[in-house]
């Protein structure tokens, strides 16, 4: 593990207790380039209910903007407090981020192995485009975010969705 990963998790961490401060359910990403932060994020559902706008995708959309070169995108971490769900693991593929780092497993919609297990009829592109597969890191600072999403359910019982995203063993 990278100590650099630790302080983009950290900054990932603070925007998800920003979340957690507001109500919401306490996921924050940070997109990083060479370990400087481009944009970061937390779970805003309230008030316009965008399900898409996930705190991932609102990073790498931020990022985007500064219309990097494919070799920079390739130097971009995305960093975030829950492993990504199946729209964010393709939206970082998409963006063609070099790594994915999370800290808290998320066995209800977790799909950092979909890189592994998805096998294209044509097989994978060998200049990175249209996507490109990310190295992916889990468990860094896990205990923090588990915390954060243990103190959640707790005070909103009646999130399914919140609750299903903790680990068996921590609800």
């Amino acid at each position: 593990m990278h100590s650099l990963d630790e302080e983009l998790m950290a900054l990932a961490l603070a925007e998800a207790k920003q979340g957690l401060a507001v109500n919401e359910v306490p996921i924050g990403a940070v997109a990083a380039l060479d370990g400087d932060a481009l944009a970061s994020a937390h779970w805003r559902l309230r008030p316009h209910f965008r399900l898409l706008d996930h705190p991932e995708v609102l990073v790498l959309r931020a990022a985007e903007v500064r219309r990097l070169t494919g070799p920079d995108r390739a130097r971009v971490t995305l960093c975030t407090t829950l492993e990504p769900c199946l729209l964010c693991m393709g939206a970082a593929m998409s963006f063609m981020a070099g790594r994915i780092v999370f800290a808290l497993e998320a066995p209800l919609d977790g799909a950092s192995d979909v890189a592994d297990a998805w096998q294209p009829v044509f097989g994978y592109p060998t200049d990175g485009f249209p996507y490109a597969v990310p190295e992916v890191v889990g468990g860094v600072r896990r205990q923090y975010s588990l915390a954060l999403m243990q103190e959640f359910v707790s005070t909103h019982p009646e999130s399914r969705w919140a609750s299903a995203l903790l680990p068996p063993s921590a609800g």
